[in-house]
């Protein structure tokens, strides 16, 4: 029997150090949550204006074109409860006179990151922001158990592409010159409101609440907060679902009457055209220098 036990460990050693070798490596490699929370601790108490949100903040809001010193600490897939813990987390340490995140057809909609298809993306906030609750043994504090986001992070980082972010947080991928037009069309259009029409209304509900959650600190902190409503091409914003129209108004109009949120509406806002956008509902390099400097100027930032 012993000497069972014994081929069973020989033959598993070899699998278990590979597994940890694979996850030490994945964590040793640069990428933009390291980075941000890098700045963060570097920044200290010299940022005025704090910017949360999903990706249509992360790629549309650039620091560099506020007159206050902003930084950006959206990104892909962030959910309210994770604009929460992180602004719960870095406020005092930042001392942010303004916050902004955005309430958009997306966000306010999707699923719990956790059980969302970005799941993974959990494993960023645990292991490198310092802002998860996650136990040991959860798939959340491994970046191996996600056999997809692996192979993607080894691919980035052969093309030295990991890190996405310059140093005020923003995202600089969506560069107007590497659009593809096709992601600007009706059809593409159409897909993107598929994926982002409500399915479970629990969900908005609770994503609701966690921005309630989020009010109400910056109404105890004396934050100044601002909530937008993102620019998107026609080919979106027309066909978004009504309902889901009026919930993000409903939701605005509470957060203004009780929490004293600042309320900015740009979704079919004119100045923007087809050039200023990646895709369909994101901003490019060119759209997010226009949308900054359009807040910039609107909220006296």
């Amino acid at each position: 029997m012993k000497k069972k036990y014994r081929l069973i460990v020989l033959f598993l050693a070899p699998l278990i150090v590979a597994i940890v070798v694979c996850e030490c490596l994945l964590r040793s490699f640069p990428n933009s949550y390291k980075l941000k929370y890098e700045r963060v601790c570097q920044l200290g108490d010299s940022v005025e204006t704090l910017i949360l949100g999903a990706s249509h903040t992360y790629m549309g809001l650039n620091p560099q074109y506020f007159n206050e010193r902003a930084f950006n600490l959206a990104h892909i897939s962030q959910t309210y409860d994770y604009d929460y813990k992180l602004l719960e987390k870095f406020a005092p340490r930042l001392h942010p006179k303004t916050v902004i995140t955005a309430v958009d057809n997306g966000i306010l909609f999707d699923p719990p990151l956790e059980t969302s298809e970005g799941w993974y993306l959990c494993t960023s906030y645990q292991l490198y922001m310092d802002c998860g609750d996650y136990s040991v043994l959860s798939k959340y504090n491994y970046e191996i158990t996600s056999a997809t986001n692996t192979f993607k992070k080894i691919e980035k980082h052969w093309n030295g592409e990991e890190v996405e972010c310059d140093r005020s947080g923003w995202c600089v991928t969506y560069k107007a010159s590497l659009r593809d037009t096709a992601e600007c069309s009706y059809d593409y259009s159409m897909r993107r409101i598929v994926k982002h029409t409500c399915k479970n209304w629990d969900y908005y509900k609770h994503n609701q609440q966690a921005l309630f959650q989020l009010c109400d600190y910056c109404r105890q902190h004396d934050i100044r907060l601002i909530l937008l409503i993102t620019p998107t091409i026609p080919y979106y914003y027309q066909q978004i679902p009504p309902q889901q129209k009026e919930a993000i108004l409903e939701t605005l109009g509470y957060c203004h009457k009780y929490y004293g949120a600042e309320i900015g509406d740009y979704l079919e806002d004119k100045r923007f055209s087809d050039d200023d956008f990646y895709d369909c509902d994101h901003l490019s390099d060119i759209g997010a220098k226009k949308f900054s400097q359009m807040i910039a100027a609107d909220f006296c930032l």
